[in-house]
């Protein structure tokens, strides 16, 4: 009976086991000890992994579920005994306990293994996704967060503390790295409240509207124009309330600094002064033609209203 206890984690009640409160907490600790033992067994049938890499061998795996079943099933009887009477004759011998026992460790290393891949899990799923903003041409994170991922089943399969704790860590710097490279782009990229307000400015220039109207005319080359367009209108205010906790806890805040890669980027006041000087050299190329004598004849013919 001694052994009991031990294997229960209960204090040496063997002289005190005609106690009903003696009978109660055998049966409290075996099935509070069973229905452990019952869902550490479901965890290990099921598969414990980490991003598709098994972090127990088959081996152990079913070496595992076979201790677990023998434990389980001797937690289950030990239940029965819920009397004075029934408990004098238990039938478990010192050496089935301790032996039956041996398993109970599965528990704790079971749910150590979970802990840990639900941790990698978190983490490498986030880097995943992380990597596919990274621009791959910028070295070395794109490199070094790749490298980090590939090595997860060489970590996983080792069992050195130091050698996990070493690799969480990189994993950590790498997410941190990460999240200042995406608010460094995020920020060149985006405008400030006051520069989208300077944005709204412009495009209800009255040089804006003269441009749109003089575009179309045969003699304008319109390309370096629509190009302005396009880059002024690309521009997006950026969000104030985005800060490296929020990147941090999500790699992707609608920016993907891929889409902007290799592409010139232009400051709003950049903009502003490419509008004077395309709305310069079309009044230029204008004054130009209109000085052509031909054009001066049809000029003639106009009454004042059309000209």
């Amino acid at each position: 009976m001694k052994a009991l206890f031990t294997c229960l984690g209960l204090p040496d009640y063997t002289s005190e086991l005609e106690k009903p409160e003696t009978i109660s907490k055998i049966i409290t600790e075996s099935k509070t000890k069973a229905e452990r033992v019952v869902k550490t067994k479901a965890t290990v049938v099921q598969g414990l992994k980490c991003r598709n890499v098994s972090l127990l061998s088959e081996a152990d795996s079913t070496a595992m579920k076979t201790e677990l079943e023998a434990l389980g099933n001797m937690l289950d009887s030990i239940q029965s005994y819920n009397s004075y009477g029934k408990l004098k004759a238990f039938k478990f011998t010192e050496q089935e306990l301790t032996t039956a026992f041996k398993a109970w460790p599965h528990c704790t290393l079971v749910d150590k293994l979970q802990e840990k891949a639900e941790k990698f899990e978190k983490m490498i799923g986030y880097l995943y996704t992380a990597q596919s903003y990274v621009v791959e041409q910028e070295k070395p994170l794109f490199d070094e967060m790749k490298t980090a991922i590939d090595q997860l089943p060489e970590v996983l399969a080792t069992n050195k503390e130091a050698d996990i704790k070493k690799y969480e860590a990189l994993l950590n710097s790498l997410i941190d790295r990460y999240a200042d490279y995406y608010l460094n782009q995020y920020t060149k990229c985006r405008l400030s409240k006051q520069d989208d307000l300077a944005k709204v400015r412009i495009l209800g220039s009255e040089k804006k509207r003269i441009c749109d109207i003089v575009k179309d005319s045969e003699f304008i080359t319109a390309t370096e124009y629509q190009n302005w367009v396009n880059s002024i209108t690309s521009l997006r205010e950026a969000d104030a309330s985005l800060t490296k906790a929020k990147v941090l806890a999500e790699p992707y805040h609608d920016f993907n600094p891929r889409e902007y890669y290799g592409k010139p980027t232009f400051n709003i006041h950049q903009l502003e002064e490419q509008l004077d000087s395309i709305l310069e050299k079309w009044t230029i190329a204008m004054r130009s033609v209109f000085k052509d004598p031909s054009v001066q004849e049809n000029m003639d013919i106009l009454n004042a209203n059309d000209k």
